[in-house]
């Protein structure tokens, strides 16, 4: 959907995103609506739990930052593109809607879920969080690794998942795709 939405930023193809991307655009906007859930223990915000990130070495993590932030980002544009769709191509609008199974109530929960989706932040360390759990692995000393021989890609997945290390830094990317949406302080 990302690459759908740039494309159309930069080619103003209005008569493609109506007639092509549009369906992908709702149609994986309806998937990852169920994907998360709005969690109380979250202050009933939008969570998408048990996912894996850019940064493989962090699998089956919850509310990582790159996937949030994505999934609002599409949820949001695909909102906006299905109110634009109804008041500019009313019977295209109508068509697609009524073949993909979107109704008004969907394209709520669209919004809804866009505008609670959950994204960690620390408040002491003033960051982003790479997700739920990250900040709560066992630190590692890289340095000390390499003393001992031991080499991060060799090393056994559920030693190498516990510990405070990153393949991919997702939170770069992150604000690398969006940077709009974090301060140049951040």
């Amino acid at each position: 959907a990302y690459g759908f939405i740039k494309y159309h930023e930069a080619t103003l193809d209005d008569e493609w995103l109506f007639n092509k991307g549009a369906e992908i655009v709702f149609d994986t906007a309806k998937c990852m609506a169920h994907r998360g859930a709005f969690i109380p223990l979250k202050g009933n915000k939008f969570c998408i739990n048990v996912v894996c990130g850019p940064d493989e070495y962090t699998p089956a993590v919850d509310n990582n930052s790159y996937t949030n932030c994505m999934c609002k980002f599409h949820l949001e544009y695909a909102y906006d593109l299905a109110q634009r769709m109804a008041q500019e191509t009313t019977g295209k609008h109508a068509e697609l809607m009524d073949r993909l199974g979107i109704d008004d109530a969907e394209i709520d929960l669209w919004k809804r879920a866009a505008d609670n989706m959950y994204i960690g932040y620390d408040e002491k360390l003033g960051i982003t969080l790479q997700d739920d759990q990250f900040l709560y692995r066992d630190p590692v000393d890289v340095e000390e690794l390499k003393k001992r021989g031991y080499i991060l890609m060799n090393m056994h997945p559920l030693n190498l998942w516990r510990f405070q290390v990153a393949k991919q830094a997702d939170v770069v990317l992150l604000m690398l795709t969006l940077p709009h949406w974090f301060s140049k302080d951040l």
